[in-house]
């Protein structure tokens, strides 16, 4: 390879272009909040000219790249180096990236009139736009790393925008999804160190007795991005995510964000994994490269299969789409994994997974966009409740009807291309070695893209062209003008890259092919004689064939209102392995705690017969929890936060059942309200009064939790009840706040800020952590106090001691010498004595003081768990290398 990387170094040229694309919209989303306050329609002109810019610097890199195939920049970092690089393909991601959020950009400015953080949902579309962009265009696995965890983490804000019960699920699932495969991703990337990998995104030479962790880095790094792509069977989120996000975000989730695990894959693939170019190159050095290349087509035909199953059963038009995102990132998975199988011949599965990596970005934010049309006019999302609104929406019917042509194939749009690109890159991999599981894998290629026909024939037969199941307003009408421009473009590009492919497939794919060291003819060859050939215009018609008869059959006899049992879906095992792991955790709790009372007996033993030395280990082992532990220090211990929590939860359910109580008593003085309204009235009582009492509860707790955490549970033990007592009282206030905001409860306001405010007075009023510190004895600690104060008095030189020093003719050095002895003795004293908390003083028991307390102890914990983690990862990378050498 020595030549071509020559060549390859000497074309690398020098440009700021990649690291501005990063850095304008970071810098320009700090700007949305101020513009947005005092002048919103500034900020609307702002954010469509950020991103409109950023479009304009990524065709800039157009030059650049085509002259020098590859630039290059670095942006110096607090721990390292930021490094990015464009070749042909990152330009790819890059230009559609920037194209499809502009688009969605545009659109949201009419569709978030209705929706509330506006200014939030702009921010937050820059920073993802930002992370997404730095990692098409990372020049390394760190930084890429490091935009791609941004990407899913800051993509977190669009997910949960709506702040509606199902927002928050599925955003807490996505947020889940994206720290495991963020953890799997960094594992990967360490092992690529371990096999022998620089960090670069070049390949990595193959080495003896690496093959084992070779599987397991390219494993590793295809589950952590194939969180984000969407791929079986780590998909789960992604259904749940689309839907509940505002439509210009799910456009974007759908058709931009995945894309970018999409791009992790092809780089895993066909960049780490494949041989170093060379001039005379062996088929067998392209043999894990073939061996990965088959695992990922397969499972890009059970995503691609599966995901269009579970797409026909949906009746919301958003979820049907979520799922053929799954579906769809199997076609590319497909066509990628057909590449690696194929080795240096896999110029079509190249070419066909990736083209359809931007077909889908733009049909598929097309179809979003359209169904968000829709659905801001008429408020409707279910297809069966729909109907007839070609003639209410003629444009974004068009538009929609576009969209849904090139996702299905039809000749001319885009779709078609790429679609017959991957068929031939499945036919070429089943013919190569005569596999017979792969002329199924093609069988099937077939039969997902007749359920992709059918799919789409529902949605435009029962949202446009079939009878309307309502009436519609005159609100119903088309989309706002700007809402139809972003999906007019779209459109254009549907059909443009469906007649002319030769701008993407000459202009990108064959320079960037052939520095890889993969013959890009084949592709010459397929513009030339099969594109448009009738063998591919009769598969596309099997296609719609098939689809029309699912369809027909699906509606004759209702099998698209059918429900698979839970067993059927991932969420549901992955349930059960968590439960599982929760009862294995438990079990091996009962084990410890077993073994704890049989050691904890011995230790009382061997402690009344060497008492002197375990009252030392004892002061030791309590220093170690004061600084480490967060449970109790020991069994009796354990036991009194047991009681409290018993006695704390009588209080919390006294105290709703009080406010119930009184809720009833006034329900009965209202005979002209209805026995509804009544139970009502005491349902919201029971609600306000529940969340009170239980935060009160956690507070108190938390109390106990820091005395017991300190060793003082002996010194409350006694006096606890009495103080739980005294605070009988703040049940009144309790239930009068829950009587006065029930009312307003049940009219839908939000009275959160009220509750928290009652709450907050009454934890001030009771002062439940001082009634406790009143009860710990101070004397011992005050006497010792006094004694260390007589310590510093008799170390600090008196007069009478600088006369003795004058009489014996000291020199001033000596003085000082001796001065400074004593002082270090003192010093010596005060950090081996044994420590006090500052519970034992009422003058630290002021409120602000205990809260920060308690975060710097949180703190401290979260940060030995991340040490803890890092240490972890640093002990696998060491034993990885040990298994290599």
């Amino acid at each position: 390879m020595e030549h071509a990387e020559a060549v390859e170094t000497v074309h690398a040229a020098y440009s700021a272009l990649p690291a501005l694309l990063v850095l304008v919209p970071l810098l320009a989303a700090l700007l949305v909040r101020p513009f947005g306050k005092r002048w919103p329609s500034v900020r609307n002109a702002f954010v469509v000219g950020t991103s409109g810019l950023v479009l304009l610097g990524s065709l800039a890199m157009i030059g650049p790249v085509g002259a020098s195939h590859r630039i290059e920049c670095e942006i110096p970092a607090m721990l390292g180096t930021l490094r990015f690089t464009v070749d042909s393909f990152g330009l790819l991601f890059a230009i559609f990236t920037s194209f499809v959020w502009f688009c969605s950009t545009l659109y949201s400015l009419d569709y978030l009139k209705h929706e509330h953080a506006h200014d939030r949902y702009h921010a937050t579309s820059l920073v993802v736009l930002a992370a997404n962009l730095g990692v098409v265009l990372a020049g390394d696995l760190v930084t890429l790393y490091l935009f791609f965890e941004a990407l899913g983490l800051v993509a977190f804000l669009l997910v949960i925008h709506t702040e509606t019960e199902e927002a928050k699920r599925a955003s807490l699932k996505y947020l889940w999804m994206t720290v495991i495969g963020g953890f799997m991703l960094v594992g990967g990337i360490f092992l690529t160190y371990a096999i022998g990998g620089d960090g670069t995104l070049s390949p990595i030479a193959f080495r003896e007795g690496t093959e084992t962790l070779r599987w397991v880095a390219s494993i590793l790094l295809l589950l952590g991005f194939g969180v984000k792509a969407g791929m079986l069977p780590v998909h789960v989120w992604l259904p749940d995510a689309h839907p509940v996000a505002p439509s210009p975000a799910s456009a974007l989730l759908s058709g931009v964000m995945i894309k970018a695990g999409a791009y992790g894959i092809f780089r895993t693939l066909l960049a780490l994994m494949r041989p170093e170019v060379a001039e005379h190159l062996e088929e067998s050095a392209w043999h894990f490269t073939s061996q990965l290349g088959l695992v990922v087509l397969w499972i890009g035909i059970a995503t691609m299969f599966i995901g269009v199953g579970l797409a026909l059963g949906q009746k919301n038009a958003k979820r049907m789409l979520a799922y053929h995102s799954v579906s769809q990132m199997g076609f590319i998975l497909a066509g990628l994994g057909a590449a690696g199988y194929l080795g240096a011949h896999g110029a079509m599965g190249v070419a066909g997974g990736l083209y359809h990596v931007l077909n889908h970005a733009l049909f598929k934010s097309c179809l979003f966009l359209g169904v968000g049309a829709v659905f801001f006019r008429t408020g409707e999302l279910d297809m069966y409740k729909l109907g007839g609104l070609w003639k209410k929406m003629p444009l974004t019917f068009l538009f929609t009807l576009i969209a849904a042509c090139g996702i299905t194939g039809v000749p001319l749009f885009n779709g078609f291309v790429s679609k017959c690109l991957i068929h031939h890159a499945l036919v070429e991999a089943a013919e190569y070695h005569e596999l017979v599981s792969l002329g199924i894998a093609e069988k099937i290629f077939i039969v997902t893209c007749g359920g992709t026909a059918c799919s789409f024939i529902k949605l435009i037969g029962f949202v446009f062209l079939g009878k309307p199941k309502q009436e519609y307003g005159p609100e119903v009408k088309d989309a706002p003008p700007r809402m139809l421009a972003a999906m007019g473009m779209l459109s254009a590009a549907i059909i443009t890259l469906g007649v002319v492919p030769q701008l993407v497939i000459k202009g990108i794919f064959e320079p960037g092919l052939e520095l890889w060291g993969i013959h890009p003819a084949i592709l010459d060859e397929y513009l030339e004689k099969l594109f448009l050939s009738p063998a591919d215009l009769m598969s596309v018609a099997i296609a719609f064939a098939i689809g029309a008869t699912v369809f027909m059959v699906g509606m004759r006899f209702g099998l698209f209102h059918l429900k698979a049992p839970k067993w059927f879906g991932v969420d549901y095992w992955y349930g059960r392995a968590a439960v599982g792991l929760i009862a294995f955790c438990g079990f091996l709790g009962a084990w410890y705690d077993l073994g704890r009372g049989f050691l904890g007996d011995g230790l009382r033993w061997s402690r009344s017969r060497y008492r002197a030395e375990w009252a030392r280990i004892d002061r030791a082992r309590r220093r170690f929890v004061l600084t480490l532990a967060t449970g109790a220090p020991g069994p009796r211990d354990q036991h009194f936060v047991q009681g409290a929590y018993v006695t704390l939860e009588r209080e919390r359910q006294a105290t709703v059942r009080r406010a119930v109580s009184d809720a009833m008593a006034q329900a009965r003085e209202w005979p002209e309200r209805s026995e509804a309204d009544c139970r009502g009235y005491v349902d919201a009582v029971r609600s306000v009064a529940n969340y009170m009492a239980g935060r009160i509860f956690r507070e108190r707790m938390g109390v106990v939790s820091d005395l017991v955490r300190y060793g003082l549970a002996e010194e409350v033990r006694h006096g606890f009840d009495d103080v739980v007592r005294e605070t009988v009282p703040s049940r009144d206030i309790v239930s009068a706040t829950s009587l006065a905001l029930a009312s307003r409860r049940m009219a839908g306001d939000n009275v959160t800020r009220e509750i928290s405010a009652a709450v907050n007075a009454v934890l001030s009023q009771e002062r439940f952590d001082s009634r406790l510190a009143r009860l710990v004895p101070v004397h011992g600690h005050l006497a010792r106090a006094a004694g260390t104060g007589e310590v510093v008095r008799q170390a600090l030189p008196d007069l009478a001691a600088i006369r003795a020093y004058r009489a014996e003719g000291l020199t001033r050095l000596e003085r000082s010498a001796r001065w400074v002895t004593d002082i270090t003795r003192l010093a010596v004293e005060a950090v081996t004595q044994e420590r006090s908390s500052w519970l034992l003083d009422d003058r630290f028991g002021d409120e602000s003081v205990l809260g920060t307390r308690r975060a710097i102890q949180r703190y401290a914990r979260d940060m030995s768990f991340n040490v803890a983690m890092i240490a972890l990862v640093a002990l696998a990378f060491l034993v990885a290398l040990g298994i290599r050498s």
